[in-house]
Protein backbone atom coordinates (compact mmCIF):
# COMPACT_ATOMS: atom_id res chain seq x y z
CA UNK A 1 0.00 0.00 0.00
CA UNK A 2 2.68 2.09 0.64
CA UNK A 3 4.71 1.91 -2.88
CA UNK A 4 1.15 2.15 -3.96
CA UNK A 5 0.56 5.93 -2.67
CA UNK A 6 4.71 6.62 -2.86
CA UNK A 7 4.14 6.04 -7.17
CA UNK A 8 0.65 7.57 -7.97
CA UNK A 9 0.67 11.02 -8.64
CA UNK A 10 -2.57 11.98 -7.40
CA UNK A 11 -3.80 15.55 -8.48
CA UNK A 12 -7.06 17.99 -8.17
CA UNK A 13 -9.20 18.44 -11.00
CA UNK A 14 -7.74 21.54 -10.99
CA UNK A 15 -4.26 20.22 -10.89
CA UNK A 16 -4.76 17.87 -13.60
CA UNK A 17 -6.64 20.17 -16.29
CA UNK A 18 -3.90 23.06 -15.66
CA UNK A 19 -4.62 25.49 -18.24
CA UNK A 20 -0.58 24.92 -18.98
CA UNK A 21 0.79 24.19 -22.72
CA UNK A 22 3.10 21.27 -22.26
CA UNK A 23 6.26 21.84 -24.05
CA UNK A 24 8.36 18.59 -24.96
CA UNK A 25 11.98 18.49 -25.15
CA UNK A 26 11.70 15.57 -27.48
CA UNK A 27 9.57 16.78 -29.70
CA UNK A 28 9.87 15.60 -33.20
CA UNK A 29 7.83 18.52 -34.95
CA UNK A 30 3.94 19.19 -34.24
CA UNK A 31 0.78 18.23 -35.07
CA UNK A 32 -2.38 20.24 -35.47
CA UNK A 33 -6.15 19.26 -33.67
CA UNK A 34 -9.47 20.99 -34.10
CA UNK A 35 -12.63 19.47 -32.23
CA UNK A 36 -15.81 20.91 -34.22
CA UNK A 37 -19.45 19.55 -33.58
CA UNK A 38 -20.84 21.63 -36.66
CA UNK A 39 -23.55 18.76 -37.63
CA UNK A 40 -25.53 19.65 -34.38
CA UNK A 41 -24.88 23.43 -34.02
CA UNK A 42 -28.16 25.56 -34.05
CA UNK A 43 -30.21 22.14 -32.89
CA UNK A 44 -30.15 22.27 -29.31
CA UNK A 45 -29.97 25.01 -26.17
CA UNK A 46 -26.89 23.36 -25.22
CA UNK A 47 -24.64 25.17 -23.11
CA UNK A 48 -21.83 22.68 -24.26
CA UNK A 49 -22.48 23.32 -28.06
CA UNK A 50 -20.90 26.30 -29.67
CA UNK A 51 -23.31 28.24 -31.85
CA UNK A 52 -20.38 27.81 -34.62
CA UNK A 53 -20.09 24.57 -34.02
CA UNK A 54 -16.29 24.92 -32.43
CA UNK A 55 -14.93 23.40 -29.21
CA UNK A 56 -11.57 23.82 -30.17
CA UNK A 57 -10.17 25.38 -33.25
CA UNK A 58 -7.48 23.90 -35.06
CA UNK A 59 -4.28 24.12 -32.10
CA UNK A 60 -0.64 23.01 -32.55
CA UNK A 61 0.69 20.61 -30.23
CA UNK A 62 4.64 19.79 -29.96
CA UNK A 63 4.52 15.60 -31.14
CA UNK A 64 7.05 13.24 -29.56
CA UNK A 65 8.01 9.80 -31.10
CA UNK A 66 5.32 7.21 -30.87
CA UNK A 67 1.75 9.68 -29.69
CA UNK A 68 -0.86 8.57 -31.09
CA UNK A 69 -4.26 10.41 -31.62
CA UNK A 70 -5.75 10.05 -28.39
CA UNK A 71 -2.57 11.47 -26.31
CA UNK A 72 -2.79 14.29 -28.43
CA UNK A 73 -6.98 14.94 -27.50
CA UNK A 74 -5.85 14.42 -24.01
CA UNK A 75 -2.98 16.49 -23.44
CA UNK A 76 -5.65 19.16 -25.44
CA UNK A 77 -8.40 18.06 -22.89
CA UNK A 78 -5.80 19.43 -20.05
CA UNK A 79 -4.85 22.33 -21.82
CA UNK A 80 -8.02 23.61 -22.54
CA UNK A 81 -10.18 22.50 -20.33
CA UNK A 82 -11.80 20.22 -22.36
CA UNK A 83 -14.15 17.07 -20.84
CA UNK A 84 -13.33 14.22 -22.42
CA UNK A 85 -14.97 10.21 -21.65
CA UNK A 86 -13.64 7.71 -23.22
CA UNK A 87 -13.81 3.54 -22.77
CA UNK A 88 -11.19 1.35 -23.16
CA UNK A 89 -7.52 2.18 -22.40
CA UNK A 90 -4.35 3.05 -25.12
CA UNK A 91 -1.59 0.97 -25.71
CA UNK A 92 -3.33 -2.33 -23.62
CA UNK A 93 -5.77 -4.31 -25.69
CA UNK A 94 -3.80 -2.90 -28.57
CA UNK A 95 -4.90 0.73 -28.15
CA UNK A 96 -8.97 -0.57 -28.42
CA UNK A 97 -9.83 3.57 -27.00
CA UNK A 98 -13.14 4.82 -27.68
CA UNK A 99 -14.69 8.46 -27.16
CA UNK A 100 -18.01 8.57 -25.89
CA UNK A 101 -18.06 11.81 -24.97
CA UNK A 102 -16.39 15.33 -25.42
CA UNK A 103 -17.44 18.62 -23.88
CA UNK A 104 -20.52 17.30 -22.73
CA UNK A 105 -21.38 15.83 -26.10
CA UNK A 106 -22.57 12.15 -25.64
CA UNK A 107 -22.60 8.90 -28.41
CA UNK A 108 -26.51 8.86 -29.54
CA UNK A 109 -26.85 12.08 -27.94
CA UNK A 110 -28.53 13.07 -31.64
CA UNK A 111 -29.92 9.95 -32.56
CA UNK A 112 -28.44 6.12 -32.90
CA UNK A 113 -26.17 6.74 -35.28
CA UNK A 114 -24.17 9.70 -33.26
CA UNK A 115 -21.13 10.22 -31.96
CA UNK A 116 -17.47 10.99 -32.51
CA UNK A 117 -15.14 10.14 -35.17
CA UNK A 118 -12.15 11.32 -36.14
CA UNK A 119 -9.79 12.14 -39.63
CA UNK A 120 -6.00 12.47 -39.96
CA UNK A 121 -5.09 14.63 -42.83
CA UNK A 122 -8.69 14.29 -44.11
CA UNK A 123 -9.07 10.43 -44.41
CA UNK A 124 -11.08 8.06 -41.75
CA UNK A 125 -8.60 5.89 -40.61
CA UNK A 126 -9.69 2.36 -39.91
CA UNK A 127 -8.32 1.99 -36.32
CA UNK A 128 -8.95 3.62 -33.08
CA UNK A 129 -7.46 6.75 -31.98
CA UNK A 130 -5.08 4.83 -29.52
CA UNK A 131 -3.59 2.51 -32.08
CA UNK A 132 -2.81 5.99 -34.40
CA UNK A 133 0.44 7.22 -34.36
CA UNK A 134 1.18 10.19 -35.36
CA UNK A 135 4.00 11.58 -37.52
CA UNK A 136 5.08 15.41 -37.59
CA UNK A 137 2.94 18.11 -39.78
CA UNK A 138 -0.64 15.93 -39.44
CA UNK A 139 -3.99 17.35 -38.86
CA UNK A 140 -6.31 15.77 -36.72
CA UNK A 141 -9.92 16.82 -36.80
CA UNK A 142 -12.82 15.08 -34.17
CA UNK A 143 -16.07 15.68 -35.51
CA UNK A 144 -19.27 14.82 -34.21
CA UNK A 145 -21.35 12.93 -36.61
CA UNK A 146 -25.43 12.26 -36.89
CA UNK A 147 -25.31 9.67 -39.53
CA UNK A 148 -21.99 7.48 -38.85
CA UNK A 149 -19.61 9.73 -40.79
CA UNK A 150 -21.64 9.73 -43.91
CA UNK A 151 -23.08 13.89 -43.13
CA UNK A 152 -19.21 14.21 -42.94
CA UNK A 153 -18.46 13.48 -46.96
CA UNK A 154 -15.81 11.12 -45.23
CA UNK A 155 -13.34 9.63 -47.01
CA UNK A 156 -11.65 6.09 -45.68
CA UNK A 157 -8.53 4.80 -45.19
CA UNK A 158 -7.51 2.12 -47.59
Amino acid sequence: MIVFVLVTNFQSTKDYYNGEKIHKEDAIGTVTLSIRCDTIAGKSDSDYIPDDGIILDETEFDLEDGETVFDILTEASRTYRIQVENKGSAGGAHGMVYIAGINYIYEMDFGDLSGWVYHVNGITPSRGCGEYVLEPGDRIEWLYTCELGHDLDEVYEK
